[in-house]
């Protein structure tokens, strides 16, 4: 048994060698599978919540298979595509909102659990700007939560030719992150806490499906992240209601709750004037490009401690990507491991749980601070600013030896390119606007 392979991976290979599911699929092109016959192996709200292509088992990617509920008792596998990419646009232009003065219940330093976000989304007026509703008309919060779909077929593609698979729906369950109603409109919204690469348009088509067939008024689906404090709105279209796959991103904007600005000059000297602190020794040197996922592990991790396998079923990681930007967050002293009976755990340390509940722009740089205080991205960042922004590959695999990593060398010049994304990502923070 591979150690990468997560809980899911396992049940589900035994389930499709129990019930040979890939001959059946082979011959009928699909497989249909009841829910109380996967929950002998593990929960199906655990077995079969597949949010983004990250998610899938293994044994889905390798044979390019996707689930779908059918209703809430049975599921369908075959070679459907239900996966819409996202594609954020330039966030350099960012628009600026605020929460009205007299709020004082909500926070601009404490927005890391979905609920809470779309909240002050909606009173900021961030909502009313992307869906162009003038301020004061009505919008109102209305419906949330879990409930049934009704009755309802739809086709969905194929995700290796051009045809199209029929799928009808009995009373599957749904599940509306934030629902808004005015006087023309039913406007969905599927929230998420981290910046995500795709999603299941089975979060927005069920529900948009389902109120479709209740209401008279425009229904408008809506995907919404929060991440590193940059709220993304994506408002979309079905062109065609009995269509899966006929989704179109219509507008997408990007917001700061927040005025608060950094400016790169006291970067340069709150990085001067830091103490280095030894490298520690229990860790290995930071393997992942984006120090933007690292921020939104933290927030994910705010709010409450985390199994290793929940992070990885539960957000947009692989598994092998949860080990990277865990121990990024252990290497950096802002997350702690722990090892008990029915896994590993991973949570803030108190200074994590600190800075990610400062201000703006005290976090930023707090957040700062602690990198730099690691020698290999103090230099780095020191001779990046005085190249230009610019630095070789070859200067950071010297730093990365000075302050006594020993690698091979590929594995020097990987974890090279990742500290040099890093003093991007950096900048990218700075200069937001």
């Amino acid at each position: 048994m591979s150690s990468s392979k997560t809980k899911n991976d396992i049940c589900w290979e035994a389930l499709f060698e129990k019930y040979n599911i890939l001959n059946q699929i082979n011959n009928n092109g699909y497989y249909k599978i009841l829910a109380r016959d996967i929950k002998k192996c593990r929960e199906p709200r655990l077995m079969c919540k597949f949010d983004h292509i990250s998610q899938l088992p293994k044994i889905f990617k390798k044979n390019n298979l996707r689930l779908l509920a059918l209703s809430r008792t049975e599921y369908i596998i075959g070679t459907f595509e239900v996966f819409q990419k996202l594609h954020y646009s330039d966030e350099q232009h960012l628009q600026i909102k605020s929460l009205p003065f007299h709020i004082e219940s909500i926070q601009p330093s404490d927005l890391y659990s979905e609920s809470i976000s779309l909240h002050a989304a909606h009173i900021s007026g961030m909502f009313h700007d992307v869906l162009n509703i003038k301020q004061n008309d009505m919008f109102f919060a209305t419906v949330s939560g879990r409930m049934g779909s009704g009755n309802f077929d739809f086709f969905v593609n194929d995700v290796s030719n051009e045809m199209k698979h029929k799928i009808s729906i009995t009373g599957a369950q749904i599940e509306i992150d934030a629902a808004y109603e005015t006087k023309d409109a039913f406007i969905i919204v599927e929230a998420k806490k981290q910046k995500v690469n795709d999603f299941n348009i089975r979060q927005l088509y069920y529900p948009y499906k389902t109120w479709r067939n209740k209401l008279n008024k425009e229904i408008v689906p809506v995907f919404f992240t929060v991440s590193n404090d940059i709220f993304s709105i994506f408002v979309y279209k079905f062109q065609d209601d009995n269509i899966f796959n006929s989704i179109k991103c219509i507008e997408q904007k990007h917001y700061l709750l927040t005025d608060e600005h950094i400016d790169m000059v006291e970067v340069i000297e709150l990085c001067k004037k830091i103490k280095i602190k030894p490298e520690p020794q229990d860790v290995p040197f930071p393997q992942a490009n984006s120090l933007e996922r690292v921020i939104d592990l933290l927030s994910l991790l705010y709010e409450e401690r985390l199994e290793r396998t929940e992070i990885t079923e539960l957000y947009d990681f692989t598994s092998r990507q949860t080990d990277y930007y865990c121990n990024i967050g252990r290497y950096l002293g802002l997350i702690k491991k722990v090892r008990e009976k029915d896994g590993i755990y991973y949570f803030l340390s108190e200074r994590g749980q600190h800075i990610m509940s400062l201000p703006y722009r005290r976090k930023y740089l707090s957040i700062f601070e602690v990198i730099f205080e690691h020698g290999p991205f103090n230099e780095g960042f020191l001779w990046w600013i005085k190249q230009g922004k610019t630095i070789s590959v070859e200067q950071v695999v010297e730093l990365i030896e000075k302050y006594g990593h020993s690698l091979s060398e590929s594995t020097k010049y990987r974890r090279a390119e990742s500290l040099i994304a890093w003093l991007g990502s950096i900048d990218s923070l700075i200069n937001r606007r």
